[in-house]
């Protein structure tokens, strides 16, 4: 950094150096996301970090930016990063490709670190901030599924921080304001596909009758945490019901590498079980009898 702004930079204005630096490459930076997977492409995000968090040795836990600043740098940023949905459904393999180099997981835990720093304020320019952390926390199911068990550091972290907003959102019921109606739109989002891309299985193999989810890829801490986050939105969708039942079914026939453990199929049972009531009643039956290997016979009435 210092051999490309000049290395005279006193201490009091290198940031305001920075800055300027970091919008410079950014440009070039959105046009080929794999810089990020160079030396100095990893640098970059660094210095961003650097800018966008509270110092850890602030007194007054002041950020080093302006707000006006932070807010610029942070949505010019995030704007290759976390596109929104139509970016990402109608481009999915260049998506995939970004989600899983090594300048996008740490895009991811530079936002998910953010959230919990944040605390999905609602004061000032709070709001503002907020509302642009919720917009990338809806890109997060995204990641999740482009990881598959892969990055099960990065996994956790961004599970941690759809918890935290989830903590947040059940804590603030009521209250009118944007940053509670981004909430609301997010958990929204979780309920009918976020994770309902987590727990879907991939395309038929030709020796396996069903491939296995990214759920079933993590680790069985990143999926206890998976089972969390389904308890806390509660009102699962019917794709996630019939996917957990299917999940359940797969991993007690043949159990692999790639599974779920007795303890977390128990605790899917009691997470749905404790949530029976905002499930259709014919569909958490479907749910049980089919986890259990009961057949369900399609009776068509005339």
């Amino acid at each position: 950094f210092l051999s490309e702004v000049g290395s005279t930079i006193g201490s009091t204005d290198w940031v305001e150096a920075a800055f300027g630096y970091i919008f410079q490459r950014l440009k070039a930076f959105s046009e080929d996301f794999s810089d990020g997977d160079s030396n100095s492409g990893a640098k970059l995000i660094m210095l961003i970090r650097q800018l966008l968090r509270k110092p850890s040795d602030s007194i007054r836990h002041d950020y080093l930016l302006a707000p006006k600043q932070r807010w610029d740098l942070l949505t010019a940023f995030t704007g290759p990063f976390f596109p929104d949905e139509n970016f990402v459904s109608g481009a999915k393999k260049v998506a995939n490709a970004l989600f899983t180099s090594h300048a996008g997981k740490n895009a991811a835990i530079l936002i998910a670190d953010l959230i919990v720093e944040q605390g999905v304020a609602i004061a000032d320019e709070g709001i503002a901030i907020s509302r642009e952390l919720i917009r990338n926390a809806h890109v997060f199911p995204f990641y999740l599924q482009a990881w598959g068990g892969d990055s099960a550091k990065e996994t956790s972290i961004v599970l941690e921080s759809l918890l935290f907003i989830c903590r947040k959102w059940g804590g603030t019921n009521g209250i009118e304001n944007h940053a509670n109606q981004g909430l609301s739109k997010l958990i929204t989002f979780l309920q009918h596909e976020g994770l309902d891309m987590i727990f879907a299985s991939g395309k038929k193999r030709k020796q396996k009758r069903t491939a296995s989810s990214a759920f079933e890829k993590m680790d069985g801490s990143n999926q206890e945490k998976v089972i969390s986050l389904l308890g806390m939105i509660q009102s699962p969708s019917t794709g996630v019901v019939k996917s957990l039942s299917d999940i359940i079914i797969r991993n007690g026939r043949s159990p692999n590498e790639e599974g779920v453990s007795k303890n977390n199929i128990q605790f899917i049972f009691e997470v749905l079980h404790a949530n029976r009531k905002c499930i259709a009643l014919p569909e958490y039956l479907t749910f049980i009898m089919s986890s259990s290997g009961i057949s369900i016979l399609k009776v068509k009435y005339s």
